[in-house]
């Protein structure tokens, strides 16, 4: 073990809540100039939407990590048109098993972490909204390997996988309806 446990770097922000989590992204994202990482476990088409916008129409590569398990995208907590988005952006779009991280790294140097998924809720987007926290960070160099290695277990999205997913969740909700008891007629008039 390292004498030094503490690898990140002193240069740190106080724990922030998620309307001061929304003022770091605003500044780093205006700041970025070469890459973004975006690795989290729950994204959807608003939390995307909101920050590519605050990228300021520049054209950053971009790889978005996140994850896609059957329950999750029934429960729709994530958005599988995600995928097309990235890919119309030119953007890279990676899954990785189990994934339950959350951070946000710009240009190898910014990088927010904490609890906030990619969604609207998750941004404190929304009038009712999660709850969230998290930190900025300058990374060092330890943190960006440590980070480099962890992505190592990401796959990248193809066509053929995002079909496959696509198919399956639409098979399984078909399903799921189908073994959900009727409305009452009552009930009937308000569809």
């Amino acid at each position: 073990m390292k004498d030094n446990f503490y690898t990140f770097s002193s240069e740190r922000s106080p724990i922030l809540q998620s309307h001061e989590l929304q003022k770091y992204f605003r500044v780093c994202l205006g700041k970025a100039s070469n890459e973004i990482i975006i690795c989290s476990a729950f994204i959807k088409l608003g939390g995307i939407k909101w920050f590519e916008k605050h990228l300021l129409n520049k054209k950053i590569k971009c790889r978005v990590i996140s994850k896609w398990e059957g329950i999750d995208l029934l429960k729709r907590v994530s958005d599988l048109e995600v995928y097309n988005f990235c890919k119309e952006r030119g953007w890279s779009f990676e899954l990785i098993e189990n994934l339950h991280a959350k951070f946000y790294l710009m240009d190898n140097n910014n990088l927010i972490n904490g609890s906030a998924n990619l969604t609207s809720a998750g941004l404190g987007l929304l009038p009712i909204s999660n709850k969230e926290f998290g930190f900025y960070i300058r990374t060092t160099n330890e943190d960006l390997k440590n980070i480099n290695t962890f992505l190592e277990d990401s796959t990248e999205v193809t066509e053929e996988i995002y079909n496959t997913i696509n198919e399956a969740s639409m098979k399984f909700l078909a399903y799921s309806l189908s073994l959900s008891p009727p409305l009452p007629l009552s009930l009937s008039i308000y569809i």
